[in-house]
């Protein structure tokens, strides 16, 4: 097992970028990614504070977003609206209050509020994933061509905004990485649960047109809403595409990483009933 691709998403709920190689730290992700968001005028989030995805502009609750770009050079970040009179891109530096104000104003000037509190973008170094403990995601390419085969569309596994996209791992296989522990050269990740998808996975990251309705082709074939899984970074590293991925079996005690709540369990047939054997 392998990485096959890297990505990095900048600005929370735009789109991402493919890099060759991005470091690692404890309690963080690869750097730069998701460390700046934009509120939605629904509730107060203060710089370098944690905020719920619903807090936010997301794709999930506004499809245009993937029709945005996005490139980055942290600190620096290049963002450019979609094609719109007067449109014109940024670049800031996320590092600095004033560049974090700068891309603030930017998006306000070209995104619709959700709400009557005054939006602002917001700095978090650490990255400001959906889930608070988890800082990288995982996505396996050979899962989401099974759920093209149920859905009868060809879907790009970038819809799914994985970090990691691995190569050589079964279909579904990675759910089976729960509760274990994956060593990527130095660094040691923690996988801790499965990700539960959202309607942002109903966006082909190409065409940036709503093609399918992701969470429903999971429920109806699958019986569950889970694609990909999150990994808490144990050891600090770089990751780089191509980068041998090991499993092992944790020397401490990561229990308190991973929840309680039912994820899908990978399994392997290994002798069919009776019935089916001739």
């Amino acid at each position: 097992m392998k990485i096959a691709q890297l990505f990095r998403f900048p600005i929370k709920g735009l789109p991402g970028e493919a890099i060759d190689a991005g470091a690692v730290s404890v309690g963080s992700g690869i750097r730069g990614d998701r460390s700046i968001a934009f509120t939605n005028g629904t509730v107060e989030v203060l710089d370098g504070q944690w905020g719920s995805c619903h807090s936010f502009t997301i794709l999930k609750n506004n499809k245009n977003l993937q029709k945005w770009s996005v490139e980055s050079n942290p600190p620096f970040i290049t963002v450019a609206a979609p094609d719109q009179v007067n449109a014109s891109s940024l670049t800031f530096d996320s590092s600095t209050p004033d560049g974090v104000a700068e891309l603030g104003a930017y998006l306000s000037a070209h995104l619709p509020t959700q709400g009557a509190i005054e939006r602002r973008a917001v700095s978090m170094p650490k990255g400001m994933f959906d889930s608070q403990r988890s800082g990288i995601s995982i996505i396996n390419p050979r899962t989401v061509e099974r759920l093209s085969v149920a859905g009868q569309i060809e879907m790009d596994p970038r819809r799914y905004r994985g970090n990691i996209l691995v190569e050589g791992l079964p279909a579904f296989a990675e759910f089976g990485l729960i509760g274990k522990v994956i060593r990527i050269g130095e660094a040691r990740i923690a996988i801790t649960k499965s990700i539960e998808r959202c309607s942002a996975t109903s966006v082909n990251p190409e065409t940036t047109e709503v093609d399918i309705n992701g969470p429903r082709l999971l429920a109806t074939h699958f019986g569950h809403l889970h694609c990909g899984i999150y990994g808490t970074v144990l050891e600090p590293g770089t990751l780089e595409v191509g980068d041998e991925i090991k499993i092992e079996m944790p020397s401490e005690d990561i229990s308190n990483l991973v929840p309680a709540k039912r994820s899908p369990r990978y399994a392997t047939v290994q002798k069919p009933p009776r019935s089916l054997q001739t």
